[in-house]
């Protein structure tokens, strides 16, 4: 037989709750129809104040709202002749409160201040009530509740005398008090920061004192006081007041100027103390402490000795054991700024010893240690160092090495003889890197080089071979060149090694860079360019790479950019406000030309265009005005085009006259009227007095459109409007209305309706010709298949049909600014069994189906086996189409037998399948 009760292993059938807590005892039915009994100790339980039975569905509970100690014990369930037995354990009940002992409970406040009283619950959903000297409290404007999570608060905004007190929470039976003091505001200082400010002060004789302070006011007077004497200002003394900043200065102190001073604001005082101090004789050497008075040195290396002084035209003598240094050829002083150094150039070993640095009566003391150069070779990466350079004759060559010391200096010899810098041959030095570099290799050049570091030298071979071809293009050269005057242009050819220089030469005068020409190299282009061509320009250019010259010649063309006609038409005359073109025409397409008015050049701008289109160049002067006349012209390096422009006025008239308004009572009037023209003044009228800008009345220019606004409108400001200009005038009149008023006579109410049926929202308004909005979670509701609203005198209606769970929410009604909001609630529609199980009995091995339909398609449906929920796998499949479900077995089996269920939230059906061997008698 079928249990009574199903899912009977899920059931909590032992309780734990605490005193005065909600419990609840829960248990499920097969049948929706069956009744229950419940039963504590034996005795049949009947419902009361503090316990109650609820059914619904197939759900069955007993409820016991405030738990008792003498609630503990057994309790039964009875459905027919089955019984469920439960267990419920009653505990202390903890503390309402939570962390009782860190909550703040005396609170002293200002008046006018906001003061908030707070405590924490243990439990969420504990609720409190607060007293004030025994009585309840509650919201109003100036006192309110809060309640967030744990949190209780009782918030008062603005505090009065009124609220002082005790004050109670209140949760169940316990209660936490809180003391609440209130004290009058205290009289603002007349001073600010007082806490702050520097009240002693000290000075060196003939420098400058401040005694400084600021006030809470900036309009308050102070008065200072010296040793109770009234300080008035004088030559050396003054006072300063700037915005809130009170000061007393002295220019240049004297010993009499120590003592007390007062600065005295009304009934209020601050002292202040100044002492004098002797100054100190400044000395000459500035950071002594910091300077580095021992010094070491390597043989060859450079030593420098260094200081700072305090004034830079301080002159300085250094001293070697006691005799004055003069410079030589290695040791040299330099002073720059306030620095002072005395430089070795190449230390040697008698340069160990002590040195003075001599300012006026003051000496600084240095002492030089020479050390033995240490193994460490002078040269760094020797091995990667390339020792044989091949070059070609008039081409660069550089041997390159690297010192291990950026300091170390060097030598470079030829076959054995020492080199010096001339003008083919220089040596170099950068950080650690030393080159020797023959600018224009010749064929003496080739052999033995060394470069000497100390006692350690490092050897270099240079070869010299024939030069390759200078240049790799010389038949494709283009060798005629023609530019015209002030374009640029631009001499090219290619030689055959991109690391070949060449030199260019003009009428046999080599070449420069300079602003007009440049050279340039790219690869193995080489480029000789003239930025812009003039007449001296023109001539005979060469090439020159290695021993191979190629030549150029540059002519001079006839570009001289004229004008095809001058126009028929020269004079100009147009009304204002109209838009004036200018055209003219070039002999060349190429021409650039400037425009300029009474002598002034004109760019491109929204008020004159300046177009450009094949030989064609256009002046457009928009929006013509009086100071748009004059003369106008066109100009090339050697042409020019002239125009006179006249501009007559054009009569000021309004184009859109004023219009008749009618206004409600405290609402905004705005009256627009446009001219004929964007610039033009006019006179704003009431009944034929002016009206001045400014309160409830503001006049407005919008390009041509001149507009009046007034505020706040009354009945005085009816009448007759006028808006004047210079030539023309347009009225109109004003009348003013009882502003209307609009009010809901029925409210939206709250609305809960099933899926997939319709919600329906009434309410109704006054006056009947108001304009009504619909909007549905804040979004304005659009007529369709989903909303229909209708109205009918005043009355309105929003039908939301077939709702579903996404359309819960907010549904509000705004009527000319007034609102009304309600909330819809969509019940889920339950999911019940149109097909039920049925019992089946089949031969195993067999493809067995399991059928049920459901009255809705649903996702929240379980199949189960004795109880057990399963999952698609193996032999088993589920099949979902729609409101149809299968559990579907492959070949059943013999395990397959049992009990299967097929559960929603709303409902179950259960049936038993039974397997057969396919060799049992029949």
């Amino acid at each position: 037989t079928l249990s009574t009760f199903c899912n009977k292993e899920l059931i909590q059938s032992e309780v734990k709750t605490t005193l005065s807590q909600k419990t609840t005892l829960s248990c499920e039915v097969a049948d929706t129809k069956t009744e229950v009994k419940w039963y504590k100790d034996g005795k049949l339980l009947i419902s009361s104040k503090t316990i109650h039975t609820e059914s619904k569905g197939k759900s069955r509970q007993l409820v016991i709202d405030s738990v008792e100690k003498k609630d503990a014990g057994e309790y039964f369930c009875e459905a027919g002749a089955e019984k469920l037995a439960f267990k419920i354990h009653v505990e202390e009940a903890q503390s309402v409160f939570f962390n009782k002992e860190s909550v703040q409970k005396d609170f002293k406040a200002t008046v006018s201040q906001k003061a908030t009283l707070s405590c924490e619950v243990s439990n969420t959903k504990t609720e409190v009530k607060w007293y004030k000297d025994g009585k309840l409290l509650t919201s109003s404007k100036t006192v309110h509740t809060e309640s967030k999570g744990r949190s209780r608060q009782v918030v008062i905004e603005s505090l009065e005398k009124k609220d002082a007190g005790e004050y109670i929470c209140e949760a169940g039976t316990e209660k936490l008090a809180f003391k609440l003091q209130v004290e009058e505001l205290q009289a603002q200082s007349a001073f600010f920061k007082k806490e702050s400010v520097q009240k002693e002060v000290k000075a060196t004789l003939s420098q400058k004192a401040t005694l400084s302070c600021d006030v809470a006011d900036n309009k308050t007077e102070v008065k200072w006081y010296k040793d109770g004497k009234l300080l008035t200002s004088y030559k050396t003394i003054h006072t300063e007041s700037n915005g809130k900043n009170r000061q007393l200065v002295i220019d240049s102190v004297e010993r009499k100027d120590a003592g007390e001073y007062f600065c005295e604001a009304g009934s209020e005082k601050l002292a202040f103390k100044i002492r004098v101090e002797e100054i100190q004789p400044k000395s000459a050497f500035v950071n002594k402490e910091s300077v580095q008075k021992e010094v070491k040195a390597t043989l060859s290396q450079k030593a420098t000795l260094s200081c700072e002084v305090n004034d830079m035209k301080t002159e300085v003598k250094w001293y070697k054991d006691g005799k004055l240094l003069t410079s030589s050829k290695r040791v040299h002083t330099e002073s720059k700024g306030k620095s002072r150094q005395l430089v070795v150039d190449r230390v040697e070993r008698k340069d160990a010893g002590e040195y003075f640095c001599e300012a006026g009566a003051e000496k600084l003391a240095f002492k030089i240690h020479v050390e033995e150069t240490q193994l460490k070779s002078a040269f760094f990466n020797k091995e990667s160092v390339q020792k044989e350079v091949n070059a070609s004759l008039s081409q660069k060559a550089t041997l390159s090495c690297e010192v291990a010391d950026a300091k170390t200096e060097v030598k470079w010899y030829k076959d054995g003889k020492l080199l010096t810098s001339s003008k083919s041959i220089c040596a170099e030095s950068k950080g650690k890197s030393r080159q020797l570099v023959i600018d224009n290799a010749e064929r003496k050049d080739a052999g033995e080089y060394i470069c000497e570091a100390g006692t350690e030298k490092l050897a270099f071979k240079i070869h010299v071979a024939e030069p390759l071809a200078g240049f790799s293009n010389k038949e494709s050269v283009q060798r005629e060149v023609k530019a015209a005057l002030s374009q640029k242009a631009t001499l090219n050819c290619e030689v055959s090694d991109s690391k070949m220089e060449v030199k260019w030469f003009k009428d046999g005068k080599l070449l420069a860079s300079s602003k007009g020409i440049h050279m340039e190299s790219r690869g193995k282009t080489r480029e000789l360019v003239i930025e812009r061509m003039e007449k001296n320009d023109a001539g005979e250019y060469t090439c020159e790479a290695g021993s191979e010259k190629l030549g150029f010649k540059l002519q001079l063309t006839d570009s001289a950019v004229k004008f095809k006609k001058k126009p028929a038409k020269n004079t100009f005359i147009v009304e204002a406000s109209e838009n004036v073109v200018l055209t003219t025409e070039l002999t060349t397409e190429a021409g650039s030309v400037k425009w300029f008015r009474d002598g002034v050049e004109l760019k491109d701008s929204s008020k004159c265009e300046i177009r450009k289109d094949g030989l064609s160049r256009t002046l457009t002067v928009k929006s013509a005005e009086t100071k748009d006349c004059g003369t106008y012209s066109c100009q090339t390096p050697d042409d020019k085009v002239e125009f006179k422009l006249q501009v007559k006025d054009l009569a000021l008239k309004f184009v859109v006259p004023l219009k008749p308004a009618t206004v409600e009572l405290g609402g905004t009037l705005s009256l627009i009227c446009e001219l004929n023209q964007a610039s033009g003044n006019v006179v704003w009228q009431h009944e034929g007095r002016e009206i001045k800008p400014g309160n409830r009345h503001c006049v407005r220019t919008d390009g041509a459109k001149r507009i009046l606004t007034v505020t706040a409108v009354t009945k005085e400001d009816e009448g007759e409007y006028s808006c004047v200009c210079k030539n023309d005038k347009t009225s109109a009149k004003v009348t003013s209305k009882a502003p209307r008023l609009v009010r809901f006579t029925t409210k939206l109410n709250n609305v809960a309706a099933m899926e997939r049926k319709d919600a329906i929202f009434k309410c109704a308004v006054t006056p009947i010709d108001v304009n009504v909005r619909w909007f549905h979670n804040n979004i304005q509701v659009i007529a369709g298949p989903k909303y229909n609203s209708e109205h009918g005198g005043g009355s309105h209606s929003l039908t939301i049909t077939s709702v579903n769970q996404k359309d819960a929410g907010e549904v509000s009604v705004d009527a000319e600014g007034k609102s009304c909001k309600a909330t819809l609630q969509v019940q889920r529609e339950p999911v019940t069994f149109k097909k039920k199980l049925e019992n089946l009995a089949v031969e195993e091995e067999s493809e067995v189906k399991l059928e049920v339909v459901l009255s809705k398609p649903s996702d929240e449906v379980k199949w189960m086996k004795n109880s057990v929920v399963l999952q698609p796998a193996g032999n088993i499949e589920i099949r979902v189409e729609g409101a149809k479900q299968v559990l579907l077995f492959k070949r059943v089996t013999y395990s397959d037998r049992g009990i299967y269920a097929c559960e929603t939230l709303d409902d179950k059906t259960q049936a038993k399948l039974t397997v057969e061997s396919k060799n049992s008698p029949q």
